[in-house]
């Protein structure tokens, strides 16, 4: 049994690490090759966001759970979870180089502004890898915050590519009831 498993095993291994040539003779590009190609697309595109969402909890990357509604008691913590889509990736001298920023605000349904963080997050990385996705993880606490309606907004700067993209997410805060009031 044993001389009949190491040979499949060493075929297995022998085949994975050899190159496959494509109809036409050609080797398939590398991933490396792949990710430059998506770099490239990524800085002719439009900087934007996606995946903007109010959440109860964000783990990583794509990994969230989202809140059935933006409603949240006082003394809650909103977390809001996206994806900047088409960043700037700099190379230069073997090294990439993102450099992204973010404001936040908070307004009235009035759209008054209430609060106001600029440069609350900056991610400005270099590293020997390209970096394909990123995302950003806020939260606000909304402690003596009164009950109404608000709009939680972001406004996300690309320092490379000099261009920026906003979203906005209208939410509620609603009056914690008190222990006598839920008995009711």
């Amino acid at each position: 049994m044993k001389s009949t498993i190491i040979p499949v095993a060493l075929f297995i291994i022998a085949f994975s690490i050899t190159p496959l040539k494509a109809q036409n003779g050609a080797f398939p590009a590398t991933v490396l090759e792949l990710k430059e190609q998506i770099i490239e697309l990524q800085n002719k595109g439009t900087l934007g966001i996606k995946n903007f969402l109010p959440c109860s909890q964000i783990s990583t990357l794509g990994s969230y759970t989202i809140l059935g509604e933006a409603k949240f008691k006082q003394n809650e913590t909103l977390y809001v979870y996206f994806e900047p889509v088409n960043f700037s990736t700099s190379k230069t001298n073997g090294k990439y180089e993102i450099w992204l920023t973010e404001d936040i605000m908070i307004q009235n349904d009035k759209k008054e502004t209430l609060m106001e963080k600029p440069g609350i997050m900056e991610n400005h990385y270099m590293s020997d890898s390209p970096i394909l996705d990123i995302y950003f993880n806020n939260h606000v606490e909304f402690d003596n915050v009164p009950a109404g309606k608000y709009i939680f907004k972001v406004i996300l700067y690309d320092k490379l590519k000099n261009t920026s993209a906003s979203e906005s997410l209208p939410f509620e805060v609603v009056e914690e009831q008190k222990p006598a009031e839920q008995q009711k």
